[in-house]
C-alpha cells in the first residue's frame, strides 16, 4: 500500500516519468494506470457474479449419510468415491469426483457445522492444502486428507 502512494505521489508530482515508474518498481504498465486512476488500492473486482456450484444443492444429502455412518463401524462407512456414485445414480449429480471427495473430507474433519463443507468446495487447492488431520488408532501422526481414503 505503502507503494501505491509513493508511485503515485512521484508521477504526480512529475518526480518521476510515467515510463520510469514501472522500471523502477517493477511494476507493470497496467498495474500504473490503476495506480494513476484511484487514490488507494481497489483490490479484487469481479466481473460476473460467480455461477452457483453443482454440489451446493447435495451437501445436506452428504451431510445426512455422513452423520449416519459416525454410528456405524468403521468397515460398512461410505468412501467418497461411493458417495459420488450414490449421488450420480439416486440424484442426478452431474460435478466432479473431486468436489465431492474435498466435500467429505472436509466434513469429517469438522463434522459439527455445515459451513466447513461449503468453504471446502469454494477452494479446494487451499482445502487440500490446509486440511491435516491425527489419524485415529495408529497413533496421533498428522496426516493429509487424501482424496478417496475412507478414514
Amino acid at each position: 500500500m505503502e507503494i501505491w502512494k509513493e508511485v503515485r505521489r512521484q508521477v504526480l508530482t512529475n518526480e518521476l516519468s510515467q515510463r520510469a515508474a514501472p522500471r523502477k518498481y517493477g511494476l507493470g504498465w497496467h498495474t500504473l494506470k490503476k495506480i494513476l486512476a484511484h487514490a488507494e488500492s481497489p483490490g479484487y473486482r469481479q466481473r460476473q457474479p460467480r455461477k452457483k456450484r453443482i454440489l451446493e444443492a447435495f451437501l445436506p444429502v452428504i451431510e445426512e449419510i455422513l452423520t449416519a455412518d459416525q454410528q456405524a463401524p468403521k468397515k460398512p462407512r461410505h468412501t467418497a468415491r461411493q458417495f459420488f456414485e450414490r449421488l450420480q445414480g439416486e440424484d442426478g449429480y452431474r460435478g466432479g469426483l473431486t468436489r465431492v471427495q474435498d466435500a467429505v473430507c472436509k466434513w469429517r474433519q469438522y463434522p459439527t457445522s455445515t459451513s466447513c463443507i461449503r468453504t471446502a468446495t469454494t477452494s479446494t487447492t487451499t482445502a487440500r492444502a490446509t486440511s491435516i488431520r491425527t489419524r485415529s488408532g495408529r497413533g496421533s501422526s498428522p496426516t493429509r486428507c487424501r482424496r478417496g481414503s475412507n478414514r
